[in-house]
Protein backbone atom coordinates (compact mmCIF):
# COMPACT_ATOMS: atom_id res chain seq x y z
CA UNK A 1 0.00 0.00 0.00
CA UNK A 2 3.14 2.24 0.91
CA UNK A 3 4.33 2.29 -2.34
CA UNK A 4 1.12 2.79 -4.18
CA UNK A 5 0.40 5.78 -2.43
CA UNK A 6 3.91 7.08 -3.67
CA UNK A 7 3.63 6.25 -7.09
CA UNK A 8 0.00 7.88 -6.80
CA UNK A 9 2.12 11.06 -4.97
CA UNK A 10 4.78 11.11 -7.36
CA UNK A 11 1.71 11.04 -10.74
CA UNK A 12 0.22 13.97 -9.04
CA UNK A 13 3.08 15.94 -8.45
CA UNK A 14 4.41 15.12 -12.17
CA UNK A 15 1.33 16.52 -13.41
CA UNK A 16 1.14 19.24 -10.87
CA UNK A 17 5.02 20.45 -12.21
CA UNK A 18 3.25 19.84 -15.65
CA UNK A 19 0.44 22.06 -15.26
CA UNK A 20 2.38 24.73 -13.94
CA UNK A 21 4.75 24.65 -16.02
CA UNK A 22 2.05 24.81 -18.92
CA UNK A 23 1.20 28.10 -16.97
CA UNK A 24 4.08 29.87 -17.30
CA UNK A 25 5.45 28.60 -21.01
CA UNK A 26 2.50 29.50 -21.93
CA UNK A 27 1.49 33.10 -20.68
CA UNK A 28 1.33 35.81 -22.76
CA UNK A 29 5.06 37.14 -21.88
CA UNK A 30 6.60 34.02 -23.16
CA UNK A 31 4.58 33.59 -26.06
CA UNK A 32 5.76 37.24 -27.06
CA UNK A 33 9.24 36.25 -26.06
CA UNK A 34 9.63 33.02 -27.65
CA UNK A 35 7.65 34.27 -30.99
CA UNK A 36 9.43 34.42 -34.64
CA UNK A 37 8.12 37.49 -36.73
CA UNK A 38 9.01 37.98 -40.41
CA UNK A 39 8.02 40.72 -42.33
CA UNK A 40 4.38 39.67 -43.32
CA UNK A 41 1.25 37.41 -41.65
CA UNK A 42 0.57 35.32 -44.80
CA UNK A 43 1.69 32.04 -42.72
CA UNK A 44 1.01 31.72 -39.34
CA UNK A 45 1.83 28.55 -37.27
CA UNK A 46 0.21 27.97 -34.28
CA UNK A 47 1.51 25.35 -31.34
CA UNK A 48 -1.93 23.71 -29.86
CA UNK A 49 -2.07 22.24 -26.37
CA UNK A 50 -4.78 20.15 -24.52
CA UNK A 51 -5.70 21.70 -21.06
CA UNK A 52 -3.01 23.99 -21.13
CA UNK A 53 -0.08 22.33 -20.56
CA UNK A 54 -0.10 19.27 -22.68
CA UNK A 55 1.56 19.72 -26.76
CA UNK A 56 -1.38 17.63 -29.07
CA UNK A 57 0.07 19.20 -32.58
CA UNK A 58 0.33 22.09 -34.56
CA UNK A 59 -1.42 24.21 -36.82
CA UNK A 60 -0.22 26.12 -39.74
CA UNK A 61 -3.07 29.09 -41.38
CA UNK A 62 -1.78 30.75 -44.88
CA UNK A 63 -3.16 33.34 -46.59
CA UNK A 64 -2.19 32.19 -50.33
CA UNK A 65 -3.27 35.68 -51.76
CA UNK A 66 -5.86 36.84 -54.23
CA UNK A 67 -6.92 34.02 -57.04
CA UNK A 68 -9.73 33.45 -59.56
CA UNK A 69 -12.67 31.65 -58.58
CA UNK A 70 -15.63 31.07 -60.90
CA UNK A 71 -14.85 34.35 -62.62
CA UNK A 72 -14.20 36.70 -59.10
CA UNK A 73 -11.35 37.81 -57.29
CA UNK A 74 -10.65 35.95 -54.20
CA UNK A 75 -8.72 35.12 -51.27
CA UNK A 76 -7.91 31.83 -51.24
CA UNK A 77 -6.93 31.13 -46.98
CA UNK A 78 -5.77 27.62 -46.21
CA UNK A 79 -5.26 25.61 -43.21
CA UNK A 80 -3.82 22.39 -41.71
CA UNK A 81 -3.82 20.74 -38.43
CA UNK A 82 -1.49 17.51 -37.40
CA UNK A 83 -1.17 15.73 -34.25
CA UNK A 84 2.76 16.06 -32.46
CA UNK A 85 4.76 13.22 -33.50
CA UNK A 86 4.70 11.14 -30.17
CA UNK A 87 0.93 11.14 -30.96
CA UNK A 88 0.78 10.36 -34.64
CA UNK A 89 2.75 7.44 -34.00
CA UNK A 90 -0.58 5.84 -32.88
CA UNK A 91 -2.86 8.21 -34.14
CA UNK A 92 -1.71 9.71 -37.84
CA UNK A 93 -4.67 12.18 -38.10
CA UNK A 94 -4.57 15.31 -40.45
CA UNK A 95 -6.83 17.77 -40.77
CA UNK A 96 -7.13 20.27 -44.10
CA UNK A 97 -9.46 23.10 -44.24
CA UNK A 98 -10.01 25.94 -46.98
CA UNK A 99 -12.06 29.41 -47.39
CA UNK A 100 -12.39 31.25 -50.62
CA UNK A 101 -13.10 34.74 -49.60
CA UNK A 102 -15.13 37.47 -52.25
CA UNK A 103 -12.21 39.95 -52.36
CA UNK A 104 -14.83 43.11 -52.27
CA UNK A 105 -17.77 41.70 -50.40
CA UNK A 106 -15.24 39.87 -47.71
CA UNK A 107 -17.41 36.73 -47.40
CA UNK A 108 -16.65 32.96 -48.43
CA UNK A 109 -18.20 31.61 -51.56
CA UNK A 110 -17.05 28.04 -51.05
CA UNK A 111 -15.38 26.47 -47.26
CA UNK A 112 -13.90 22.70 -47.72
CA UNK A 113 -12.93 20.76 -44.65
CA UNK A 114 -11.51 17.26 -44.59
CA UNK A 115 -9.98 14.92 -42.35
CA UNK A 116 -7.61 11.84 -42.64
CA UNK A 117 -6.62 8.66 -40.84
CA UNK A 118 -3.71 7.14 -42.00
CA UNK A 119 -3.73 8.97 -45.43
CA UNK A 120 -7.18 8.19 -45.63
CA UNK A 121 -9.81 10.69 -45.91
CA UNK A 122 -12.69 9.77 -43.23
CA UNK A 123 -14.71 12.84 -43.69
CA UNK A 124 -15.07 16.18 -46.28
CA UNK A 125 -17.32 18.40 -46.51
CA UNK A 126 -17.91 21.25 -49.47
CA UNK A 127 -19.99 24.12 -48.75
CA UNK A 128 -20.56 26.43 -51.41
CA UNK A 129 -22.50 29.91 -50.20
CA UNK A 130 -24.98 32.01 -52.31
CA UNK A 131 -24.80 35.16 -50.46
CA UNK A 132 -27.27 36.67 -52.44
CA UNK A 133 -30.44 34.26 -52.03
CA UNK A 134 -29.11 33.53 -48.29
CA UNK A 135 -28.40 30.15 -48.81
CA UNK A 136 -26.24 26.87 -48.40
CA UNK A 137 -25.57 24.07 -50.23
CA UNK A 138 -23.14 21.42 -48.77
CA UNK A 139 -22.54 17.78 -50.48
CA UNK A 140 -25.98 18.01 -52.28
CA UNK A 141 -28.22 19.66 -49.25
CA UNK A 142 -29.20 22.91 -48.99
CA UNK A 143 -30.40 25.22 -46.25
CA UNK A 144 -30.81 28.75 -45.33
CA UNK A 145 -27.98 30.68 -44.12
CA UNK A 146 -28.46 34.66 -42.61
CA UNK A 147 -27.06 37.65 -44.40
CA UNK A 148 -23.43 37.85 -44.55
CA UNK A 149 -22.60 34.20 -42.98
CA UNK A 150 -19.31 33.70 -42.52
CA UNK A 151 -17.10 30.19 -42.33
CA UNK A 152 -14.16 29.57 -39.29
CA UNK A 153 -11.43 30.55 -41.44
CA UNK A 154 -13.05 33.89 -43.25
CA UNK A 155 -14.40 34.93 -39.67
CA UNK A 156 -10.11 35.06 -38.38
CA UNK A 157 -9.63 36.49 -41.54
CA UNK A 158 -12.27 39.33 -40.93
CA UNK A 159 -11.00 40.03 -37.60
CA UNK A 160 -7.57 40.39 -38.39
CA UNK A 161 -8.43 43.23 -40.89
CA UNK A 162 -10.33 45.29 -38.27
CA UNK A 163 -9.75 48.52 -36.32
CA UNK A 164 -9.39 47.63 -32.84
CA UNK A 165 -10.69 49.59 -29.88
CA UNK A 166 -12.10 48.71 -26.04
CA UNK A 167 -15.31 48.07 -26.15
CA UNK A 168 -16.06 46.92 -29.55
CA UNK A 169 -18.58 44.27 -29.69
CA UNK A 170 -18.39 41.81 -33.01
CA UNK A 171 -21.75 39.74 -34.17
CA UNK A 172 -20.76 37.63 -37.05
CA UNK A 173 -23.06 34.68 -38.46
CA UNK A 174 -21.50 31.55 -38.84
CA UNK A 175 -23.06 27.99 -40.55
CA UNK A 176 -20.60 24.93 -42.45
CA UNK A 177 -23.16 22.35 -41.08
CA UNK A 178 -27.00 22.33 -40.74
CA UNK A 179 -27.20 25.08 -37.92
CA UNK A 180 -26.63 28.87 -38.56
CA UNK A 181 -24.58 29.80 -35.44
CA UNK A 182 -23.61 33.45 -33.99
CA UNK A 183 -20.05 34.64 -33.18
CA UNK A 184 -19.83 37.27 -30.61
CA UNK A 185 -16.98 39.13 -28.83
CA UNK A 186 -15.85 42.01 -27.63
CA UNK A 187 -12.74 43.66 -27.69
CA UNK A 188 -12.31 44.22 -23.61
CA UNK A 189 -8.38 45.30 -22.77
CA UNK A 190 -5.53 47.23 -24.90
CA UNK A 191 -2.01 46.97 -23.30
CA UNK A 192 1.50 47.84 -24.78
CA UNK A 193 4.69 44.78 -25.38
CA UNK A 194 7.79 45.11 -26.03
CA UNK A 195 9.94 43.03 -28.52
CA UNK A 196 13.34 43.43 -30.20
CA UNK A 197 12.81 47.65 -28.83
CA UNK A 198 10.01 47.52 -30.91
CA UNK A 199 6.31 49.00 -28.99
CA UNK A 200 3.45 46.49 -29.95
CA UNK A 201 0.07 46.97 -29.23
CA UNK A 202 -2.03 44.31 -28.28
CA UNK A 203 -5.81 43.17 -27.51
CA UNK A 204 -7.81 40.84 -25.33
CA UNK A 205 -10.91 39.57 -27.31
CA UNK A 206 -13.52 37.29 -25.63
CA UNK A 207 -16.68 35.80 -26.79
CA UNK A 208 -18.83 33.02 -27.68
CA UNK A 209 -20.28 31.00 -30.23
CA UNK A 210 -23.78 29.87 -30.08
CA UNK A 211 -26.82 28.67 -32.03
CA UNK A 212 -28.87 31.17 -33.18
CA UNK A 213 -32.07 29.47 -32.10
CA UNK A 214 -30.41 29.75 -28.28
CA UNK A 215 -29.41 26.56 -28.24
CA UNK A 216 -26.50 25.49 -26.36
CA UNK A 217 -25.26 22.61 -27.91
CA UNK A 218 -22.20 22.53 -29.23
CA UNK A 219 -21.46 25.56 -27.97
CA UNK A 220 -17.92 27.30 -26.77
CA UNK A 221 -16.69 29.98 -25.27
CA UNK A 222 -13.11 31.64 -26.23
CA UNK A 223 -10.34 34.87 -25.59
CA UNK A 224 -8.13 35.75 -28.49
CA UNK A 225 -5.11 38.31 -27.69
CA UNK A 226 -4.68 39.97 -31.10
CA UNK A 227 -1.47 41.96 -31.81
CA UNK A 228 -0.80 44.83 -34.35
CA UNK A 229 1.72 43.96 -36.76
CA UNK A 230 0.02 46.39 -38.11
CA UNK A 231 -2.88 44.07 -39.43
CA UNK A 232 -4.10 41.75 -36.49
CA UNK A 233 -2.64 38.89 -35.49
CA UNK A 234 -4.06 36.16 -32.68
CA UNK A 235 -0.77 35.32 -30.46
CA UNK A 236 -2.87 32.99 -27.74
CA UNK A 237 -6.18 31.78 -28.05
CA UNK A 238 -8.19 29.70 -25.53
CA UNK A 239 -11.30 27.98 -26.61
CA UNK A 240 -13.61 26.48 -23.97
CA UNK A 241 -15.18 23.31 -25.71
CA UNK A 242 -17.63 20.63 -23.69
CA UNK A 243 -14.18 18.18 -24.13
CA UNK A 244 -12.09 21.21 -22.16
CA UNK A 245 -9.39 23.72 -22.75
CA UNK A 246 -8.00 24.02 -26.51
CA UNK A 247 -4.89 26.31 -26.68
CA UNK A 248 -3.17 27.74 -29.73
CA UNK A 249 0.17 29.48 -29.25
CA UNK A 250 1.75 31.70 -32.17
CA UNK A 251 5.08 30.02 -32.97
CA UNK A 252 5.63 32.05 -36.06
CA UNK A 253 3.95 34.68 -38.32
CA UNK A 254 5.55 35.53 -41.89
Amino acid sequence: MKLVKRIIIIIVAVILVAFLWGLYTNSLGNVLKSLSLGEGNDKLVFGMNYAGFIPIGKAVIENKGIQKYKGKDVYYIKAEAKLAEILNRFYNVKVQAESFIDKNKKYPLEFNYASQFYGEVKEAKRSFYNQVNHTMTRNGETRMILPNTQDPLSTIYHLMRQDFEVGKTFDLNINTSQKNYRFYAEVLKKKEFEIKNKTYHLYLVKGSVRRRDNSYRHSSAFSIWFMDKPQKVPVLMKTFTNAGLIEGKLLSAN
